[in-house]
């Protein structure tokens, strides 16, 4: 189930970028106050207290076993966005022409939510191309406009995880 949709942007975005913008991440220090939660984000994304992506680089010990658990959960996220492309399939190719496909992908989100509320299943073995994974992972700098003070804090915040798992 898809709890935020943000589809701001035409045509193809860095995440990070697409991220900024979104209403989600103005919203998020006051939804997850106290600084106690966060949500995952792919290498893509800016570390912040409220959004934590995976260590980059060749990592060991508690930082690769922090990498491996992060994927396990990200996979749950992609699987996601897989069984709304392998349930509406015209979202595999949007030409940039009319009709206005940032309503027409809100629509199919909200319908997959309301599948997936009746327990619609999905016959995966009829999409050669379900599962595929075509997110642009973007480079290993992070471009996020946190505050120093935010982003120690967020280092801090993902190491200690790291050491509990």
């Amino acid at each position: 189930m898809f709890s935020d949709v943000w589809i701001g942007n035409a045509g193809r975005m860095h995440d990070a970028r697409v991220w900024l913008g979104s209403n989600l991440y103005r919203h998020l220090p006051r939804l997850l106050a106290g600084r106690r939660f966060h949500i995952l984000g792919d290498k893509a994304y800016p570390l912040s207290p409220y959004l934590l992506p995976p260590f980059k680089g060749a990592v060991r010990g508690h930082l690769k076993r922090f990498n491996s658990r992060h994927a396990a959960i990200r996979q749950h996220i992609e699987r996601a966005f897989g069984l709304v492309k392998s349930r509406w399939r015209i979202l595999r190719e949007m030409p940039l022409t009319p009709p206005p496909w940032s309503i027409v992908t809100h629509a199919c989100c909200i319908l997959h939510n309301i599948c997936s509320a009746a327990n619609e299943l999905i016959d995966e073995e009829d999409d050669p191309d379900f599962g595929d994974d075509d997110n642009y992972n973007g480079n290993d700098n992070d471009n996020g406009d946190n505050a120093p003070n935010d982003l120690a804090y967020a280092v801090q915040k993902r190491n200690t995880i790291a050491r509990y798992l």
